[in-house]
């Protein structure tokens, strides 16, 4: 099982920057580094293009809840 993990490539012009987003993404990594998940299992993806994603089957965890990606 892959494990997905929320990063944020904000557009270097965009007026839009949340300091918690990368929070999150930090609590994620200790999470799964409690759970013994390996690198090879996280799958990053970029939710400022999610929309746009076509890697493979994985859990993400995102705002406390997990979905099927």
């Amino acid at each position: 099982m892959k494990f997905g993990r929320a990063i944020y490539n904000y557009p270097s012009n965009s007026e839009i920057y949340n300091i918690g987003d990368n929070f999150q993404t930090y609590a994620v990594d200790h999470i799964y580094r409690l759970m013994g998940v390996s690198q090879e299992d996280i799958v990053d993806i970029d939710m400022c293009s999610a929309a746009d994603y076509r890697g493979g089957v994985c859990s993400p965890a995102y705002g406390g809840l997990c979905f099927a990606l």
